[in-house]
């Protein structure tokens, strides 16, 4: 039971860094075009750094919540870049 658990709040704390991270390429990124190049560098940063850290990960568990959240971030991400985008410009009416 405690396995499931910590399985479980892993998955969720990854679901809230993924809608995170989507908000802030958004703001950071402001094209559409360029969140999937940026997600994918975020990764493979994120995997060089975890092997620094603690070695190669070869759990399948990790891969699995890994690429589901950087496609989550990718698909969220240019989401909310495309809604950026496409948003009216504020008029100055005197």
């Amino acid at each position: 039971m405690r396995c499931f658990v910590q399985i479980y709040l892993t998955i969720c704390t990854h679901i809230v860094r993924t809608t995170q991270r989507s908000l802030l390429l958004a703001i950071i990124v402001e094209k559409s075009k360029k969140c999937l190049d940026f997600s994918v560098t975020l990764f493979l940063i994120h995997i060089v750094l975890s092997s620094i850290y603690g070695g190669f990960p070869s759990t399948w568990d990790w891969w699995i919540i890994h690429i589901l959240g950087m496609i989550m971030m990718v698909l969220f991400g240019e989401y909310a870049c495309s809604k950026r985008e496409l948003s009216d410009i504020p008029l100055l009416v005197i």
